[in-house]
């Protein structure tokens, strides 16, 4: 069962990238790409699509001591959704470096690696917490493995509301950075020529 998520993450995370890369460049009704709001919905898609699989996964009977004759259909629902739920993983980390300005894009990965490793990342400690509220293992492994599919989709729902406007403010805050740093090499060198002009 551990290769599983091995082989599957792996390769969901690999199609997720070469999908989205595709699709940044195909054309829109508009005529132009589609941009950074193809690797949105291909997030999107991923957590929807994942969702049913991750809820079969804890649904579906897996052979146990009690029965081990038992089909494994819940270990083969984890396939697809480790293949299809993983694809999100590179994809996010090109939206964080697009949507920051160049300056700002180490800082943004770490505060994002930080996120994802330090709280998502402790997402199972909660389940005896809802245990203790009053649901079981699998009720709380619903909430916490496809039921956080779900949450994600519709977080980058409304992630595709503003991610051109962000993209656009931080290539504009690139830009404006770039013109303040060459004004003033350009007014340091005026200056320096003024000392030498005084001299």
């Amino acid at each position: 069962m551990g290769v599983i998520p091995l082989i599957g993450g792996s390769l969901g995370a690999l199609v997720g990238g070469i999908v989205s890369d595709k699709l940044v460049t195909r054309k829109g009704s508009g005529g132009e790409p589609l941009g950074p709001i193809a690797r949105v919905f291909v997030i999107i898609a991923s957590c929807t699509l994942a969702a049913p699989f991750a809820a079969g996964a804890l649904a579906l009977s897996v052979p146990t001591t009690g029965d081990p004759t038992a089909a494994p259909w819940g270990f083969l629902a984890l396939i697809p959704s480790n293949v299809i739920g993983e694809m999100w993983i590179g994809v996010c980390m090109t939206l964080v470096i697009e949507s920051v300005p160049s300056h700002l894009k180490a800082v943004s990965v770490a505060i994002y690696l930080f996120i994802i490793s330090n709280i998502g990342g402790n997402m199972p400690l909660l389940v005896p917490v809802l245990e203790n509220m009053g649901l079981n293992k699998k009720e709380a492994l619903l909430i916490l493995f496809p039921g956080l599919y779900a949450l994600a989709a519709l977080c980058f729902l409304v992630v595709a509301v503003f991610i051109r406007r962000d993209i656009s403010r931080a290539r504009a805050l690139e830009r404006e950075r770039l013109l303040s740093g060459r004004s003033s090499r350009a007014a340091r060198s005026a200056a320096a020529r003024q000392l030498s002009v005084n001299e």
